[in-house]
């Protein structure tokens, strides 16, 4: 391990450079194993540069494991860049904190997320930074098992195959959230978010977009799997040899569950077609003159147009034929002063055109 801070331990670090070499070699780490207040975990890192190379090598983690005492890694003015698979840039699990102000995360590698917060109380937040992820599976930003992510002027990226720049995964008693304000969240492989099970999403003056799909809410089986949930590192043996690490139970798989999504768009743009899978429930509010520039077509379980522009991007292939256009399925729509942008061919009734159709619900203006 790079850097560590344990059980009461503070550590500060400025202008330091942090390299790690091989499987399981963790760049920083701050973790609380003992029962009590009086025994918080500090670690600061202020103009760092942290590097790891190998596999399950995070460039940083912070586990609290469930315990009275906080477990806080706070990264200003910094990066954090990791080279191998399974190899997260920064993570939070059971209960512990990340936070990144004006700070960089890389990944390369497989199932190497940018950032991740695993379990109830846990959080990752970032101003002023950026999250880049190549790898195939690395999504930019996970919210799992009850954990909340939360962005202000950031930039994540997820250029790997089926990754998303933000995936939330979630279950009854372990809702994940993801709250994202004046960020931009991009892809090319898979939905730009993805809901699997119940999670809970929020974008404010934000911009979503790159694959051609923007939303994509089903069962955490529908989507890539993550790694199995695991305690950390492991504890660090006091250099005296007196004090021998406990062992800790990970917290169980996350159960699969229907998906049940809550997404709120807030004065934001978003690009691409919705799916959600049989099954699952979608929530989609766009509020405060969103923009949804809609490229597929696409299924919601329940919409709100308040009022936003919902824009249907021109027929693809012969315009006098139906399977040009473009559909958008709703069990329920309320459009309170919102609009829809419609493409539909001149011609004889019954000319093929865009459509939104209501199914089994309520159409309300």
């Amino acid at each position: 391990m790079g850097a560590v801070a344990d059980d009461g331990g503070t550590m500060i670090l400025n202008g330091n450079s942090i390299r790690t070499l091989g499987d399981g070699s963790v760049g920083l780490y701050a973790t609380v194993e003992q029962a009590g207040p009086q025994y918080p975990a500090t670690l600061t890192g202020n103009g760092i540069s942290v590097e790891t190379f190998g596999n399950s090598a995070p460039g940083g983690t912070s586990v609290q494991h469930f315990l009275d005492a906080p477990s806080v890694m706070t990264l200003n003015d910094s990066t954090v860049t990791t080279h191998g698979d399974l190899s997260g840039g920064v993570r939070a699990i059971m209960a512990g904190t990340v936070n990144g102000n004006r700070t960089a995360v890389a990944t390369e590698g497989v199932g190497s997320d940018g950032a991740h917060a695993r379990d109830n109380g846990s959080s990752v937040n970032f101003v002023g930074s950026s999250i880049a992820a190549t790898g195939a599976r690395s999504h930019g930003a996970v919210a799992n098992s009850g954990g909340l992510i939360t962005a202000v002027d950031t930039t994540v990226n997820a250029s790997g195959d089926a990754s998303s720049a933000l995936y939330v995964a979630g279950a009854a008693g372990f809702v994940s959230n993801a709250r994202f304000t004046d960020s931009t969240l991009t892809n090319v492989s898979g939905s730009t978010i993805g809901v699997g099970g119940i999670g809970n999403v929020s974008l404010s003056n934000s911009f979503v977009g790159g694959s051609g799909q923007w939303l994509r809410v089903g069962t955490i089986a529908e989507f890539p799997p993550l790694a199995v949930p695991d305690t950390g590192p492991g504890g660090v043996t006091d250099p005296e040899g007196l004090d021998i690490p406990p062992v800790f139970t990970p917290p169980a798989a996350l159960p699969v569950v229907p998906g049940l999504a809550n997404v709120t768009v807030s004065h934001s743009t978003v690009i691409g077609s919705a799916f959600t899978a049989l099954g699952s429930v979608s929530n989609v509010s766009l509020l405060d003159d969103s923009l949804w520039i809609m490229t597929g077509s696409s299924n919601l379980t329940n919409l709100v147009n308040d009022p936003s522009l919902i824009q249907y991007t021109p027929p693809t292939g012969d315009p006098t034929l139906l399977s040009s256009y473009k559909t958008l399925t709703v069990v329920d729509y309320i459009g309170e002063g919102g609009a829809i942008g419609l493409n539909t061919y001149l011609g004889a009734d019954g000319s093929p055109s865009d459509r939104l159709i209501v199914d089994g619900g309520r159409g309300r203006t």
